[in-house]
This record gives structure tokens, C-alpha cells and sequence, in this order.
């Protein structure tokens, strides 16, 4: 699959609106794809993942439900049912962020934040849009020639510097046959995680509605958490906080039959939910 999404992530305060990053949790199972360990791709014909440089996405809205926005995961629904959500965080335009300049910190994020109602939550939502920026490096299989990041997911170089490529999401499967809008139960840290593709109206396109390989008209990416363990807020509820884990998850490289590295774009991140009361 092309295209590879596997979180959202939210971090709320209740007075304010940040977003964090750590690094990536030790034995994590959110992806098949292995570690480019010490930035060495370990296999020819094969992906690996890496901490990128740069690893830049535009965040349109973050919200809180207590039923699952597109019908609990099923893959046919077409339109976000909001009516059980509390929106926590807007901005029209997007507030764009460099999720990499924020490791180990936070950073604030710009546009209207709500506190939420008090309540028990299982679905955290975030839309996004469906361009992510990134930029980094992977050398050889082997340890050989180091290769750079282009301005498109083929066009890696071995000169460097490493280039910024805005890497389009659109379509959630291979795009050879139908539009993929819809991508359930991807596994995460602290439960699954469902994606879709949809319009700045929040409506997925049709099957059908293809065009050289991409999903036509969309605009947005919406990722929704299902919990195992739903949360409560109550007014002793000081943060509702989603961390970013983006070390060795947010840059993807493909190594040809010689070894060498051939594509360079981005990958999977993962992240941990938490909520901190106080007495």
C-alpha cells in the first residue's frame, strides 16, 4: 500500500491548545514496516522506517465523541456524524505545524479552543489535510551510499542536502482499481485507529471516483481513535492530552533489488493518550 496512515493525534489542554512529541514507544506493534536501524536500511525489496527531519501537517479541527463519527467504523459510511462530538479545537484555514521542531516539548496551536463538555469519551477525532511535508535520509542496505529525500517520492539523490517533499495522500489503498476512502482498525497504542479521505465538506467520494490512481475531490484527512478504554472529564479534569510518538515512524524508504534506496516519503507515527486530573 502507497498510502499508509496509522494515527491521529490530539493533545488538548483544557485553558489552551498544544501539540508535543516524544520519542516512539519501545516494542511498539503499530506497523509491520521495520526500523531503518541506525538510519541503515536492513533489506533489498523492501520498506523501513525512520525519524524524519521535517515531518509537517496542517491540523483543521480536533474533537471528542461519544459515538463513532462514521458509524463505528464501518467502511460504507459516507458523511462525519458530529452530533454526539464536541468540537476542542478549530481553525478554518489549518494551523500548520512542523511536528519534529516539537520533540520533547510542546508547541502552541493556533485557533479557537473549547473545553469540553464534561463526559465519557471513546472517539477522539483530528482532520487534517492531506498533504504532509517531509524531509530525511537513509542510507543503503549494508550501510552504503546515504540517500536523500527529493522533491517528489522518487526523485531521492545521494549529494544531499535533503530536500522537503509534500508527500499527497490520496487514496487509503493501492489506487490500481477503486477510490480507497476508508482504512479501519489500524492497531495503535492505546486502541485502533479508522482514517478517511473526504471533502473540505467532510463526505467521502465514491468507489469509482478515480482519476490516475487518486481519489477525486478530496481535501481532508479525518483520523478517529476507538479507545479500549474510554475517558471521562470531569471538572477536576486539568488536560486531555494526545502525545505525538514520531521517532522512527514518520519517515518511510523504499530499498530496491540492488539495496539501494529508491523512494523516500512518508510514513507511519504513532502516539499515547492520556487525561491528568487534579485533587
Amino acid at each position: 500500500m502507497k498510502k499508509l496512515f496509522k494515527t491521529l493525534a490530539i493533545l488538548t489542554c483544557l485553558v489552551g491548545f498544544h501539540t508535543s512529541a516524544n520519542a516512539a514507544p519501545a516494542n511498539s506493534s503499530l506497523s509491520s514496516i521495520p526500523e531503518c536501524t541506525g538510519g541503515v536500511h536492513p533489506a533489498n525489496n523492501s520498506f523501513c522506517r525512520s525519524t524524519p527531519e521535517k515531518y509537517e501537517t496542517t491540523i483543521y479541527e480536533m474533537g471528542l465523541c461519544s459515538s463513532h463519527p462514521f458509524d463505528d467504523g464501518v467502511v460504507t459510511t459516507t458523511t462525519m456524524d458530529k452530533s454526539s462530538c464536541t468540537v476542542i479545537f478549530s481553525n478554518t484555514s489549518g494551523d500548520t505545524i512542523d511536528i519534529v521542531t516539537v520533540l520533547g516539548g510542546t508547541s502552541t496551536l493556533q485557533g479557537t479552543a473549547t473545553r469540553p463538555a464534561d463526559g465519557t469519551y471513546k472517539y477522539p477525532y483530528m482532520i487534517m489535510d492531506t498533504t504532509f511535508t517531509v524531509r530525511g535520509s537513509t542510507q543503503a542496505v549494508g550501510g552504503g551510499t546515504t540517500h536523500y529525500s527529493g522533491d517528489s517520492d522518487t526523485s531521492d539523490d545521494t549529494s544531499g542536502p535533503a530536500a522537503d517533499y509534500a508527500y499527497d495522500l490520496e487514496n487509503l489503498g493501492d489506487g490500481s482499481v477503486a477510490c480507497y476512502s476508508g482504512l479501519v482498525d489500524q492497531t495503535g497504542t492505546v486502541g485502533t485507529i479508522d482514517a478517511y479521505l473526504t471533502s473540505s465538506a467532510l463526505v467521502r467520494p465514491e468507489s469509482t471516483a478515480l482519476s490516475s490512481g487518486n481519489c477525486t475531490g478530496v481535501t481532508r484527512l479525518i483520523g478517529v481513535m476507538d479507545l479500549t478504554a474510554p475517558f471521562t472529564v470531569t471538572p477536576n479534569t486539568s488536560t486531555v492530552k494526545f502525545t505525538f510518538d514520531i521517532s522512527g515512524y514518520g519517515l518511510r524508504s523504499w530499498a530496491g533489488n540492488t539495496g539501494d534506496v529508491e523512494r523516500i516519503e512518508s510514513g507511519p507515527f504513532s502516539g499515547n493518550f492520556s487525561v491528568i486530573n487534579v485533587d
